[in-house]
């Protein structure tokens, strides 16, 4: 009986083959317990990408979560002013809520902020938390990064924050469902930006309260070790891990592994190639706002009819975004794929108008279109072009080095 045969196939042969007569093959679990898919590579001997609750050694102090805030829409908004109205009408009616001792039910309520009205813990608009945040792959939002706001907004992501001009990198993280992605940015990333997304930061605080890389001296010492050359820093082997991470040799190998587990590192001969590829994808992917405009043939349609659409057309390489037709898109962006899109695709998806999903945002802060953001897009469009086949053949560089 084989895997592809059908219901009915699978039913007959049992039918006509006594089980007793059927040569049965013992299966057993692997050192992690998993019964499917087990893994016969070497992925437990790389190492540890970061410190778990034993301790044990690995390449990074920390990695956690990317940002959680079970309510996206209040505390994100491509415009500066409705995020602050929304804030401010949120907090409102939550510090309403305590004075009251009764919930409103026009505001998002979760556990953690159902925990702070119980111990009637109020909040109160500050300014300077309007940041910037990775919304989704290359699309930045402002960010209310306040605590209450946010449900799983912890002290690691506030002590990361605090450090000025600090770079994370975001992964897929356990259980993700599409491809194993990774992107580095100077802008913290929400949970949603890369599937399950888990965060390594480049710089943290120590014990001290000073800012340190986030790479470990032990880390550090096994490279220089292994590697024999003293030369090699921490930023190298941060750079080294985010090549790494990106070479699709790697993903195939250890595509199981990838999603039941954190990622493992391992040691690539030529360190210093992986450095200056990983170099390179991470400044073209934190940089990308100033990318080169990729040339594309700009059309637009005179009409007296106002044009209200924005669709991206694969088969002929269009898109189109009102009365304005962009051209020429090659069709190789399509490979370069974030979890379940390519950034083109993403950009359509995320600035394209939508219906809000919270009624009380929908009714009084639905103010958004995408006409608005008309010049942005397309600048972002062609930017992103740009960024999608440098990092591809970046990538394809990777495939004689990193066959392992």
């Amino acid at each position: 009986m084989r895997d592809e045969d059908t219901k009915e196939e699978k039913l007959a042969f049992l039918k006509a083959n006594n089980l007793d007569s059927i040569p049965w093959e013992r299966l057993y679990p692997d050192n992690q317990n998993n019964w499917l898919n087990i893994s016969t590579s070497d992925y437990d001997t790389l190492l540890r990408l970061s410190k778990n609750r034993k301790g044990d050694n690995a390449v990074f102090y920390e990695c956690f979560p990317a940002v959680n805030t079970a309510r996206n829409d209040w505390v994100f908004d491509f415009s500066e002013q409705t995020l602050k109205k929304k804030v401010k009408y949120f907090i409102k009616k939550y510090n309403e809520s305590i004075d009251k001792k009764i919930i409103d039910t026009s505001i998002k309520w979760s556990e953690s902020l159902e925990s702070y009205f119980n111990r009637e813990i109020k909040d109160k608009y500050i300014n300077k938390k309007i940041i910037f945040s990775m919304f989704r792959p290359f699309i930045k939002k402002y960010y209310y990064a306040g605590s209450i706001l946010s449900d799983r907004l912890t002290s690691n992501h506030l002590d990361c924050l605090s450090i000025k001009n600090n770079t994370y990198i975001a992964f897929s993280g356990k259980g993700y469902n599409h491809t194993f992605s990774l992107l580095a940015s100077k802008y913290i990333p929400n949970l949603d930006c890369i599937e399950k997304g888990q965060c390594i930061p480049m710089y943290i605080h120590n014990k001290l309260k000073k800012k340190t890389s986030n790479v470990t001296s032990w880390a550090l010492k096994e490279f220089i070790n292994y590697y024999q050359d003293d030369t090699i820093t921490k930023e190298d082997i941060f750079h080294y891990v985010y090549a790494v991470l990106h070479n699709r040799n790697y993903i195939l190998k250890y595509a199981d592994d990838l999603r039941r587990n954190v990622p493992r590192i391992p040691y690539y001969q030529n360190f210093h190639t992986w450095v200056k590829w990983g170099k390179s994808l991470m400044s073209l992917h934190i940089n990308y706002e100033k990318a080169k405009e990729y040339p594309l043939k700009t059309t637009v349609v005179k009409n007296d009819i106002e044009y209200k659409q924005f669709k991206y057309d694969k088969t002929s390489g269009q898109i189109i975004i009102d009365d304005t037709t962009l051209s020429g898109i090659p069709s190789a962006v399509l490979d370069y794929k974030l979890s379940q899109r390519s950034p083109i695709e993403w950009i359509i998806d995320q600035y394209k108008s939508k219906k809000i999903e919270d009624p009380t945002v929908a009714e009084n802060f639905n103010t958004y279109t995408h006409s608005q953001y008309k010049d942005e897009i397309i600048s972002l469009i062609k930017k992103i072009i740009t960024i999608s086949l440098e990092t591809i053949k970046i990538s394809d560089l990777m495939k004689d080095e990193g066959n392992i």
